[in-house]
């Protein structure tokens, strides 16, 4: 490396560091000279740093990347690496995050908790960054014995959600240990239920997964497929339940809204991910 042009000299160079003969600043020899080396360390607290060798000399050292314990608060808690942006986001603190393209897993994106709600609603996130999204339901217990837990749509981010008397259609069955009761749905209907009648106890909590299928899509209908368990006070069985519904009309679904039949949902944790695919 060399300098050149008519304009001051460098006469040192400061560095990060120094080992074995090493100084801090870095001077040129009688000659004007400095020499620069480099290459790839282990994990260091510094991902690019300089070290002085000896009076004259000095290393530039990368560390091709860094495990960290959590978020690191600053870009040089992380580690140095190169990702195709087509496949992977990096974040200002270094974080990185696999993207749909080539890339296959489940992205956590938020949770929302119930407490004597009227509704849970995810008014954000829901996009066309995924195909799908799954919506893990634990411990939805209802303000009223027999409540169903049911859903709607929004095409416009919450501000007003579906509710037309024909907007949707679903199928609920259910099955427990002694008979398996025939499926209950309806063709044309305000809402999409999730449930059959739900107790109030807290060992009869629903819990379940329900997956939201293409909602950016405005042509095809946005649907939802279901499985879950729950148990009402008058019936000592467990139910399994599985269900499926649709928009009946081709919108692009940005936000959703959980409720009660009757009343509030008394208590319970709803939590959305984000699903990517291989191509």
């Amino acid at each position: 490396m060399s300098l050149a042009g008519g304009g001051l000299a460098v006469d040192s160079f400061q560095v990060d560091a120094t080992a074995g003969t090493g100084v801090n600043p870095v001077v040129a020899t009688a000659a004007g000279l400095v020499s620069v080396g480099g290459g790839v360390v282990a994990n260091a607290d510094i991902p690019l740093q300089s070290i002085s060798r000896a009076p004259n000399e000095y290393d530039l050292e990368v560390q091709v990347a860094k495990a960290v314990s959590g978020a690191p608060g600053v870009k040089t808690g992380a580690g140095v690496a190169t990702f195709d942006d087509t496949k992977f986001t990096v974040d200002a603190n270094g974080y990185v995050t696999a993207i749909g393209a080539g890339a296959g897993g489940i992205v956590y994106l938020a949770t929302v908790t119930a407490a004597a709600s009227a509704s849970v609603e995810f008014t954000a996130l829901i996009d066309a960054t995924y195909n799908t999204y799954l919506f893990v339901f634990e411990n939805i217990l209802p303000s009223e014995l027999n409540d169903y837990f049911q859903l709607q749509t929004s095409s416009d981010g919450g501000v007003s959600y579906d509710s037309g008397a024909t907007d949707y259609s679903y199928t609920v069955g259910r099955a427990h240990a002694a008979i398996t009761v025939a499926a209950e749905g309806n063709n044309g209907i305000s809402y999409i239920r999730l449930s059959y009648r739900l107790g109030t106890g807290t060992d009869q909590t629903y819990n379940g997964l329900m997956y939201l299928h293409n909602p950016s899509n405005a042509v095809n209908f946005t649907s939802i497929t279901s499985s879950a368990l729950s148990r009402n006070a008058p019936n000592t069985f467990t139910s399994r339940l599985f269900t499926s519904g649709d928009r009946r009309t081709g919108a692009a679904v940005d936000a959703l809204k959980f409720f009660m039949s009757t009343g509030n949902i008394a208590s319970g944790t709803i939590k959305m991910y984000g699903m990517t695919t291989p191509l």
